[in-house]
């Protein structure tokens, strides 16, 4: 203060001023500091040091949650100092902002500027991850995608070459490019003693679940059992396998896991629903609609998740193959009003209320049914479905006009 206040002529006023704020910035009074800063920007705005003064308000802001005028005193560093020492901290700064959530869309074009100007900065390659990382976290996947695939090509040899890895094929697999996702996954695969392991094999088998490759999935999750850690690993491997031979048929080796699960000493909340609604599409595969349903039943009484709306269509499901239809519409009406916030069991709840309409032969309330779906229904897949049934309808409906036609004449 006493240097600042001198009377006579100093090279060092604008020094001191700066050291009186950033005293208070290492004490952790940061709005003092602030004070400190905006006047040194009113009065000396012409030093040599007004960069590093941005870049020490900007650390205050931050540190006071104040994001929108740190990320603006570090936004001013990159666009007028990008070469000055403090460029680094304004990026990796911004870098920080970004993860707090504050969305800076000119940030890829700092860091190339950055880059251009810096070409040997040694920082560059973690600046470089960061943003790339903060793209994945931040759900922008499309972007993580295309920032991890540069990183690549700049830093063939890097250190971070294994993350980078599984951050490019999570988001892959986020975006449901099944494809690319288990491609980059095999690669990572190949290194059995990686961190990522168990998490790769267990995305990877989801995946090829996904494709349909369920023979894939069998061996994906052998290689999860083999290699597991914990009790979590071992039981995906059980799942990953339970729906693999499910789908492929092969019903004994389904029932198998499935028991597996259901006795295991570990399993997350919801698998033993599963499982039990697993067990009991096998019995309904066999026509054996006793044992389906009383399996089934043990889902109910347990959860009003998700899965018990699809076990009581699966319920349903078993009185109309058993040809009690009336038993089928009354379970499915019973599924509406129990499960009403699920619009796609709802959907397909209606379309096997239509099916049982046909069966009995009473088609305008199966055409009425089929087309209040497609009307309402917010799910795609419902209403493509919906559709092909009341193509079916009218043809059939058709057909029996023109035979009652005939058989007038």
């Amino acid at each position: 203060e006493r240097v600042y206040n001198y009377n006579g002529e100093t090279p060092y006023r604008d020094n001191a001023l700066f050291q009186m704020g950033l005293s208070c910035l290492e004490d952790n009074l940061f709005k003092e500091a602030i004070s400190y800063f905006d006047k040194f920007e009113r009065d000396l705005r012409q030093s040599a040091l007004m960069p590093y003064v941005r870049a020490k308000r900007a650390l205050c802001y931050f540190n006071i949650d104040q994001y929108t005028p740190a990320a603006n005193d570090y936004k001013y560093l990159l666009s007028n100092h990008i070469s000055h020492p403090v460029a680094n901290d304004a990026l990796l700064g911004l870098q920080e902002l970004r993860k707090k959530g504050l969305s800076i869309p000119e940030f890829d074009r700092y860091m190339e500027a950055f880059q251009r100007a810096n070409p040997e900065d040694s920082s560059l390659e973690v600046i470089s991850f960061e943003a790339a990382k903060t793209n994945y976290f931040n759900q922008e996947y499309q972007k993580a995608i295309e920032a991890l695939r540069k990183f690549q090509e700049k830093y063939p040899r890097s250190s971070f070459s294994e993350d980078v890895l599984y951050f490019l094929g999570d988001s892959y697999y986020r975006m449901e490019d099944w494809n690319r996702a288990t491609d980059v996954f095999t690669q990572l695969a190949k290194n059995t003693s990686s961190g990522y392991l168990s998490r790769v094999l267990d995305k990877r088998g989801r995946a090829y679940l996904r494709m349909n490759e369920y023979q894939q999935a069998i061996y994906n999750y052998d290689l999860l059992h083999a290699n597991g850690v914990n009790r979590k690993d071992q039981y995906l491997a059980d799942e990953g396998k339970m729906l693999g031979f499910f789908h492929l048929n092969n019903h004994d080796s389904a029932l198998f896991y499935a028991n597996k699960i259901i006795n295991g000493d570990w399993k997350p909340v919801g698998a033993e629903s599963q499982a039990l609604l697993l067990k009991g599409k096998v019995f309904l595969s066999r026509k054996d609609f006793e044992n389906a349903r009383k399996t089934i039943q043990k889902v109910l009484e347990e959860t009003k998740s998700e899965i018990a709306a699809e076990s009581k269509y699966v319920i349903a499901l078993s009185h109309y193959q058993e040809g009690s239809y009336k038993t089928s519409v009354e379970t499915l009406f019973e599924l509406n009003e129990e499960f009403s916030s699920y619009d796609y069991w709802i959907g397909k709840s209606f379309i096997l209320i239509a099916d049982n309409y046909m069966k009995m032969n009473e088609l305008f309330q199966a055409k009425a049914t089929l087309t209040s779906i497609i009307e309402k229904s917010p799910v795609e897949e419902i209403v493509r479905e919906a559709n092909t049934r009341l193509d079916k309808l009218e043809k059939e409906s058709a057909k029996l006009l023109e035979n009652d036609t005939t058989n007038a004449e």
